[in-house]
């Protein structure tokens, strides 16, 4: 880990000190723990000097804080400590980033026989007594787990009768009524009691025009919208039409004057090539399309923007909003300057072709081509720092760092109010998916592909 030193001052005590020096004392050590944007790990070390230059050490007080803490009982407890006159208080602050411990792995479902088809993409949310939901692979099923342990209880079924849906685009919760927003039907189902009271269903125009249309509602917010990108209608290798999608906010009819909360950048984001009669598509490994999400009971939205070729100096963007449009925080963090290698590369095209010969891919993906997976690979200059964003319903930001060829990720924790509480690692095959307080959850999956869905708490 690195660190850094720093002599922040010193204060000459000829007698017992005084208020005034106290809160000079305090004042010398203070700035190196208020940037709000940078977690830091301090390590104090104060000596007893005879000067300043030449030191010869009399006593050490050591003392480590982590992210945004107050140092008045640190200062308290070195004053009655070094009460000697005619001596001088030299001042060293240590820095390094500040390290979240996560408890051991709670098992809450083992996706043994493939029910769920749990894998890197699957999607989860954590409900108000943190009851979780898990949309399965195929986006065909809603499933309910009460508690560690417990057996999956499916939400409604697949069809397009009352409280049926036929392919799910998005769900979340109002209070304690459950939705599920369906691709096939266009409609929105609401589930009360979180799946386990009365049905009803509502359909959903919403908007085309020539050359885009609006999406199911991935998000429904407590003030009756409905959030929903709206999605280019042109092939994004159009150069004349690479245009930025509105993530926008319309009537839960669909039907609504609508407005827009982000512009999302969508270049990069996908593959597609033809393969004899067909194509093959999916998700771009080395993307650096703008990242975003919104919590499940529809309060918060975040967005990164992350685009290769921006400005250095600009870093990558995080943007936290409420709903109704009102910014919470925006930040810059620091963007890397790793060159993307020849190495890079070739390790992300076997990886992936890897991944597609596993048991549970689609049959369909396990004759990938992996030389023209290559030839259309999106390749960045540098890596790109942040690859997943998750969102929890109170604020809470985690974003995962770069895990293209690493045998464990960073993941690091950004509080309501645009502090970093710090950074916690978990091996590449672990991706969190869902916090809620001091707890995450995460999918793990093994080297056959099967997946997990663990818990763990942050401290």
């Amino acid at each position: 880990m690195n660190s850094t030193s720093v002599q922040l001052g010193h204060i000459r005590l000829a007698r017992a000190p005084t208020r005034a020096q106290q809160i000079l004392m305090e004042l010398k050590l203070t700035p190196g723990l208020h940037n709000r944007h940078a977690a830091l790990s301090h390590r104090f070390l104060l000596k007893l000097c005879r000067t300043p230059s030449s030191c010869a050490l009399h006593s050490e007080i050591v003392m480590n804080t982590c992210g945004e803490q107050r140092l008045r009982s640190f200062v308290r407890q070195a004053l009655s400590r070094l009460l000697v006159a005619g001596v001088a208080l030299v001042v060293t602050s240590h820095t390094a980033e500040c390290q979240l411990r996560l408890s051991p792995l709670t098992t809450v479902f083992s996706d043994d026989d493939g029910l769920l088809g749990l894998d890197e993409w699957s999607q989860l949310g954590v409900g108000p007594r943190k009851t979780v939901f898990m949309l399965d692979t195929k986006r065909e099923g809603i499933f309910l787990i009460e508690r560690p342990g417990a057996s999956p209880m499916r939400i409604g079924r697949r069809g397009s009768g009352p409280g049926e849906y036929v392919r799910v685009a998005g769900f979340g919760w109002l209070g304690d009524t459950l939705w599920v927003s369906d691709d096939g039907t266009r409609r929105v189902t609401f589930f009360d009691q979180l799946g386990k009271g009365h049905v009803r269903t509502h359909g959903f125009t919403g908007v085309v025009t020539t050359h885009a249309f609006m999406s199911m509602p991935l998000a429904l917010t407590p003030n009756g919208s409905a959030i929903c990108p709206l999605l280019n209608a042109r092939p994004l290798a159009d150069a004349a039409f690479a245009a930025l999608e509105p993530l926008g906010r319309i009537s839960r009819s669909g039907s609504g004057a609508w407005d827009t909360l982000f512009l999302l950048d969508p270049r990069h984001r996908t593959f597609s090539f033809a393969v004899g009669k067909g194509r093959r598509s999916g998700m771009q490994p080395m993307s650096d399309a703008t990242l975003w999400a919104i919590s499940r009971n529809g309060q918060y939205a975040v967005k990164i923007d992350r685009a290769d070729d921006a400005r250095i100096e600009n870093g990558t963007t995080v943007t936290l909003l409420r709903t109704t449009g009102a910014k919470v925080y925006q930040l810059r963090l620091p963007r890397p300057t790793d060159a993307v290698t020849t190495a890079d590369i070739e390790d992300i095209v076997q990886r992936n072709a890897a991944l597609f010969q596993r048991p549970t891919a689609p049959p369909a993906m396990r004759d990938f081509p992996t030389a023209l997976f290559r030839q259309n690979l999106f390749r960045p200059r540098y890596r790109i720092p942040v690859t997943e964003v998750v969102l929890g319903d109170d604020g809470t930001v985690l974003l995962r760092g770069n895990d293209w060829t690493s045998k464990n990720v960073v993941y690091t924790w950004l509080t309501p109010t645009g502090g970093v509480r710090g950074t916690f690692t978990v091996p590449v095959s672990q991706y969190v998916r869902a916090v809620l307080g001091d707890d995450v959850w995460s999918v793990a999956v093994d080297a056959d592909g099967v997946g997990s869905l663990v818990q763990q708490r942050a401290r």
